[in-house]
């Protein structure tokens, strides 16, 4: 689902006074990062989300990992989507 599928939802959800929830497959720390600030964005995402992808990965790929505390996943507040790439993560998972 694209993200202005996604606000189109949660746009009639607002309208019609229904909560709504967020939810993504099991996203890389950037895909997890742009969801989350798409949540953030939309007043009818009231029940939270699921965004656990990174939790799951064995190696991390961005300079400063997302913020996992208390249950609750924190926003980035850098340029774009508040995140940075690890050049060295990424030159380790580039493939020739």
């Amino acid at each position: 689902m694209t993200a202005t599928e996604t606000r189109s939802i949660a746009d009639v959800a607002a309208a019609a006074g229904i909560p709504a929830h967020t939810g993504t497959s099991i996203d890389g720390p950037v895909g997890t990062a742009a969801s989350l600030h798409l949540a953030c964005a939309l007043p009818a995402v009231t029940w939270g989300s699921e965004l656990f992808g990174p939790l799951l990965m064995r190696a991390e790929h961005l300079a400063t990992p997302l913020r996992y505390e208390g249950g609750e996943l924190h926003l980035p507040d850098g340029p774009g989507f508040g995140v940075e790439l690890d050049p060295d993560a990424v030159r380790a998972f580039a493939r020739s």
